[in-house]
């Protein structure tokens, strides 16, 4: 043009013709280094800390809510979380699980080990001093939408699972929740509750997904996130 300045065409920019201080490795991002030949310089990216959303769910009347899979459960990350907001039941005073998938098939063979610190006294609050096992992991009663006290209660939450992909050890999660619980199980002096625990597998096959499900009732509402943390 006029001015000096040149129009380059679409899609013809690539690495090759980029004035870049060092070569090229995979995962590295552009940076500015004004010192650098070219202003520009491969960098690896900052490391730990980043949460990257691999997968949103949302129930709406679920019998059960599926999160994972083998691609997204690689080898990527080492640990990865998942976040569920107002969950609810269909029904009231129900049990809110959740289970592993193994080779594509969810795990029902009774060999869930896990503890919970549960500050509402119930009988199964086992303050992370016992260890109880069953076909799935319980993380809470939930209130349901039948109960006029509790129509708009809820539980919030998350779950972080450690090295998912790998064959050479059990796999371990911990969780943390917040709820308002269903009065006719707590009484009415009971308005909220917070509550943490964790639990295991008993063998070391690798984890391809996990599923989530109340006892004898839909999930009525919640958005459940898979991260990957870096």
């Amino acid at each position: 043009t006029g001015s000096g300045a040149l129009t380059i065409a679409n899609n013809v920019v690539d690495e090759a013709n980029l004035k870049v201080s060092n070569g090229p490795t995979n995962g590295y991002l552009l940076s500015a280094q004004s010192g650098n030949t070219g202003g520009l310089t491969w960098a690896a990216a900052a490391a730990g800390g980043a949460y990257n959303l691999l997968q949103t769910v949302t129930a709406s009347n679920s019998s059960t809510v599926t999160i994972g899979s083998s691609s997204l459960l690689s080898s990527t990350y080492k640990n990865y979380e998942i976040h569920f907001t107002n969950v609810s039941s269909s029904a009231p005073d129900r049990e809110f699980y959740f289970q592993i998938i193994m080779n594509g098939a969810v795990k029902t063979d009774g060999k869930y080990a896990w503890g919970m610190n549960d500050p509402s006294g119930r009988a199964y609050s086992s303050v992370l001093k016992r260890t109880y096992y069953g076909r799935n992991t319980l993380i809470y009663h939930v209130a349901g939408t039948t109960n006029a006290q509790t129509l708009d209660s809820c539980v919030n939450g998350m779950i972080r699972f450690y090295n998912p992909s790998g064959t050479a050890f059990v796999k371990t999660w911990n969780y943390c929740i917040s709820n308002v619980p269903d009065p006719s199980q707590y009484g009415s002096a009971v308005t909220f509750t917070s509550n943490g625990g964790g639990g295991y597998t008993q063998n070391t096959a690798a984890l391809t997904g996990f599923q989530f499900t109340m006892s004898a009732a839909n999930i009525r509402t919640g958005v459940f996130k898979l991260y990957g943390i870096t």
